[in-house]
């Protein structure tokens, strides 16, 4: 994990009681927590700013969130995230609160990180009708074939469906990209 030099030196800030007492220390982690995992309920920032100075909370939010999403996304245990403090000098009771809370809200902060994004929908299904356009309200004899496909999507394990209609040549050319597709794709697999 890879942390820049200014987020440890603000951690390292943290283990100071004198900058941030125990109880804001403690409130603060489990707020930071609590916000990446939207679950805050309302509250904001601005309640800890009565007992310290706003520059100060500001920084250890973002230190603590910097810390907190960094650990998920490498998939780190509270083993791992306590050797890594460790290894950065970091030890005391206030490492061990960040390990703990850590350990409880691990999973729901890799499923939070895992929803965000903008990946595309994978497509699970697809269903197709045939129908023959003998004529149609500006053209009295089309006589066409008319395909209705519907494409069953699924992103962040929500179903989504996308419904289109296309020629028989349409149909054919879009075949033949995603044959194209899945050869470019086992090409880049054999590399």
């Amino acid at each position: 994990m890879e942390l820049s030099k200014s987020t440890l030196g603000g951690l390292e800030a943290l283990q100071d009681p004198t900058i941030i007492d125990n109880e804001t220390f403690h409130r603060l982690v489990d707020f930071a927590v609590l916000s990446l995992t939207g679950k805050t309920a309302g509250k904001d920032l601005s309640t800890f700013y009565e007992s310290t100075r706003v520059d100060v909370i500001k920084s250890a939010y973002t230190d603590l969130t910097s810390l907190f999403v960094e650990s998920a996304r490498q998939n780190y245990d509270a083993e791992n995230l306590s050797t890594y403090l460790h290894s950065q000098k970091l030890f005391g009771n206030r490492v061990e609160k960040l390990c703990d809370t850590y350990k409880i809200h691990r999973e729901s902060l890799i499923h939070q990180l895992g929803s965000i994004g903008n990946t595309l929908p994978c497509v699970i299904d697809v269903d197709w009708r045939l129908d023959y356009c003998i004529k149609s309200s500006t053209d009295n004899d089309v006589s066409e074939c008319v395909y209705h496909v519907r494409l069953t999507t699924k992103k962040h394990n929500k179903i989504e469906y996308v419904n289109f209609t296309c020629s028989l040549h349409q149909l054919q050319e879009l075949v033949y990209k995603l044959k194209d597709a899945v050869r470019h794709v086992e090409k880049l697999s054999t590399l």
